[in-house]
């Protein structure tokens, strides 16, 4: 090649070693890859003097595809300006590509690429279509079709579609929200070009959520399939607002970190009637979709008898030899449930269903005057029931409460503290008969107001005209009933923090976690035993929970030789005045009041005595607390010390070794391992006293109990213990009896995932919204509950294959 030819090509911008299309877009992709997807970072090819960018990177909503069969053999380019503005689209033929040439053809029709395969690389389509017009781009000329535009990659389209979707299913919005003019002003001055090709209409949105949803469901499936532990699962039955039976279904696992965690699987549509046979067959297809069904660990409900048939069911599904002992071992009962009822016992007595029902019926059917009655025969908890619900029954009435506050504390003309202060803004919470904490937090906002309420009452007896505007007789709360209203809520506190506690998802080891479900019951009944003491009648006489302890078989606590006041000597200094302040509070009761605390004391604790009884049918709650390196097998042996608790303790320990090895066995030693152990005994010729003594070394090597020698160590004396960790770093010492830890530790306390679950979908259901179908409201749920939990991100698309990010097998 001569000087004046070279010179001449370099002019032109045409290498001597010339780089093929192919080899070009391969290299630009890979660049455009590693950064972000700016216009600059598109893919380009050089022809010459001039650039083009493959079309299927720069996004227009109006082209419906390409179909025509030349595209397999050859490339759409779309020529741009120095300034990345759109021109012309070409094709190029692969073929000439290979052989070291370029043949462009304006891609306005298909004939000439056409007529150009057939004379020049003698390819026709197979389907005897020689010539054809349907890979037009648009039905418009070239010439009118987005000539001089700035090109928007589609990549970037693809980024604000799966942000729409995210900004949708996370802030409750309908599919409506992107089309709103303003939102549609607000996104032009961000990107024109951008707002421009995004197809925002409804029917849009909706299929990218249900693509994407699709994607993101086997990114979630790939994540069960790592995880480290057996699969759990809690699950719930609940009726949505739009009439629908809903059942909410989610996992708990320990992923490839050793992170708890849980996930919203499905909230599926139940037809037909709830039974646990229809539940169990819903949940076995749900598994099958993740492709879990060999993992499953552990099922947490409440305590419905439905939920009992149902994991049975499911059960015998997932493993048709599995025994009923072994259903049983596999079935935890949801602590909060449990807290539920005995809440419900202390506040409403033995039957709380039967006065929910007849409170709902004069609801129903507003007979005012009877449920006011009803709940006057509640005591002082009906009367501030009543009292809250006259104050908010108008607007009036909260205003003039709240000013009378605000006056009273200005003639008092002293400083208030912070919290004082705050108190007056804050207004009364009317409780529910179904949600007995509601009851709890009415009694605590109602004692933090009293002087408030107290001074209204006292307002309206002496300026209010009418009777019909002052607060009944009847409901107004004495000395008495304002004492006994702080006993209950001293006595609630307790089930209150312990539901708040184990509501978590335990993410160390701890605050939702299995093993804190039989320490908090003990925990509750000897806090109960305790106030029974404080309230047992002066006279030392037997009341109902004397009698109901002396017949309880399930629990029976060693015997108290101090009584009452008698066992402040034992107390420490510091905890006395408490100890003794609550005696005092107690003894200024009246007789009927007391009599009421007593009888609610027992009911509450019979409640809990119940269930407490049902947790030696899983040997899973006794494992909980002997594989927590905190407490070990020492918390149930200083714990239980009468006698009857001494079987309990034996009983315990046999459950949870036959449990052990039954699930987790031993396995075999290789024939390799046993030769080099038999190698490396040879070599040292050992005498016939040194090989009998070997022997018996093997044997106990090979018969080591895990278990037995994790609990001989005792308790690891370490406050806030990881458990989690602890198991993580002891694999290799305990390498069975770690996997049973940490597929316990994977275990929730509470099956609270599914109420929160139905608490947002109540949300996300409202009155104008009815006419969504069951598939988009499991489909929102599961995408807001993955992002929420930050198991799949939206809007990172890194690749320029495929729709959107992940549909190609990216990451979620």
């Amino acid at each position: 090649m001569t000087a004046q030819q070279q010179s001449l090509e370099t002019l032109l911008g045409i290498s001597s070693q010339r780089k093929s299309l192919k080899q070009q877009l391969d290299a630009a992709s890979i660049k455009a890859e590693s950064g972000r997807t700016t216009l600059a970072d598109l893919p380009t090819v050089q022809i010459g003097c001039k650039r083009y960018i493959p079309e299927e990177y720069i996004a227009n909503k109006n082209r419906k595809g390409r179909r025509s069969w030349i595209q397999a053999y050859g490339f759409f380019l779309t020529e741009v300006s120095p300034d990345l503005r759109t021109l012309q689209t070409y094709w190029a033929c692969s073929k000439c590509d290979e052989r070291g040439k370029s043949s462009l053809f304006v891609a306005t029709n298909t004939t000439s690429p056409i007529e150009h395969l057939r004379r020049s690389h003698m390819i026709t389509d197979a389907d005897g279509n020689a010539y054809e017009d349907s890979s037009r781009a648009d039905s418009q000329p070239p010439s009118k079709r987005r000539c001089l535009e700035l090109p928007t990659a589609r990549s970037n389209v693809n980024k604000a579609k799966e942000l729409t979707v995210g900004w949708i299913v996370t802030a409750n919005l309908p599919f409506t929200a992107p089309s709103n003019p303003y939102m549609r002003r607000m996104l032009d001055l961000h990107d024109a070009s951008l707002a421009k090709e995004v197809p925002w209409s409804r029917q849009s949105v909706r299929d990218t959520m249900r693509k994407l949803f699709e994607v993101k469901k086997g990114a979630i499936s790939c994540q069960l399939e790592k995880a480290v532990t057996k699969i759990s699962f809690s699950f719930d039955m609940w009726t949505s607002p739009n009439r629908y039976a809903f059942l909410g279904l989610h996992a708990h696992y320990l992923d490839a970190s050793y992170q708890v965690q849980s996930r919203l699987l499905a909230l599926r549509r139940v037809w037909g009637a709830h039974s646990g046979d229809n539940q169990a067959t819903t949940i076995y297809d749900i598994f099958g979709e993740y492709g879990i069904r060999d993992r499953i660990g552990a099922g947490v409900c409440d305590n419905v008898s439905s939920n009992d048939t149902c994991l049975a069911s499911l059960y015998r599904q997932l493993s048709p030899a599995m025994a009923e002992e072994d259903i049983r071992n596999n079935r935890t009962r949801c602590f909060g449930h449990i807290v539920n009822l005995a809440a419900r016992a202390f506040l409403w007595g033995e039957d709380p269903d039967s006065f929910e029902r007849e409170a709902f019926t004069e609801a129903a059917f507003q007979v005012e005057e009877r449920e006011l009655r009803l709940w006057r025969k509640r005591g002082a908890v009906g009367k501030l029931h009543n009292l809250v619900r006259f104050v908010r029954a108008s607007p009036q009435r909260r205003e003039l409460m709240k000013s009378l506050a605000c006056s009273q504390r200005d003639e008092d003309d002293y400083h208030l503290f912070e919290e004082d202060r705050a108190a007056i803004d804050l207004g009364l919470m009317q409780n529910n008969e179904t949600r007995w904490n509601s009851t709890f937090m009415m009694i605590q906002r109602a004692i933090r107001k009293r002087e408030q309420i107290d001074h209204f009452i006292t307002y309206l007896d002496t300026k209010a005209a009418e009777p019909r505007q002052r607060v009944p007789v009847q409901d107004h709360l004495s000395q008495q009933d304002w004492l006994l209203l702080a006993e209950i809520q001293s006595l609630l506190k307790p089930l209150y923090e312990i539901t708040m506690r184990c509501q978590g998802w335990a993410k160390e080891g701890r605050y939702g976690a299995l093993w804190e479900v039989m320490i908090g019951m003990e925990y509750l009944l000897n806090f109960f035993e305790e106030q029974k003491l404080i309230f047992s009648p002066p006279d030392g006489t037997a009341d109902e929970l004397q009698i109901a302890r002396a017949s309880a078989t399930t629990r029976c606590s060693p015997p108290r030789a101090d009584q009452g006041r008698g066992r402040e000597k034992h107390l420490p200094q510091h905890t006395r005045d408490e100890y003794t302040g609550a005696f005092s509070q107690a003894e200024s009761l009246d007789d009927d009041h007391r009599r009421c605390i007593q009888i609610s004391i027992n009911n509450c604790w019979s409640k809990l005595d119940e269930y407490y009884s049902l947790l030696g049918q899983s040997p899973l709650y006794p494992a909980a607390v002997i594989l927590h390196p905190r407490w070990n097998v020492s918390w149930l042996e200083a714990n239980w010390t009468s006698h009857e608790q001494l079987v309990w303790l034996r009983d315990a320990k046999n459950s949870v070794r036959e449990f052990f090895e039954q699930q987790y066995p031993r396995k075999e030693q290789s024939e390799a391992a046993r030769t080099m152990i038999g190698k490396a005994m040879r070599q040292d010729e050992p005498s016939q006293f040194d090989q009998w003594m070997q022997s018996y070394d093997r044997y106990m090597m090979e018969e080591e109990d895990e278990l037995g020698v994790y609990m001989r160590q005792g308790p690891v004396r370490r406050e806030n213990l990881n458990p989690i960790l602890w198991w993580k770093e002891h694999q290799e010492e305990y390498p069975r009896l770690s996997k049973f830890a940490l597929d316990i530790l994977a275990i929730p306390a509470m099956s609270v995932d599914p109420e929160r679950t139905f608490s947002v979908t109540k949300l996300t259901i409202s009155s104008q919204r009815h006419s969504l179908s069951p598939e988009i409201i499991e489909e929102i749920q599961c995408l807001r509950n993955w992002l929420g939990h930050q198991a799949i991100t939206v809007g990172e698309v890194v690749s320029f294959g495929g729709d959107l990010m992940g549909w190609d097998g990216g990451e979620a």
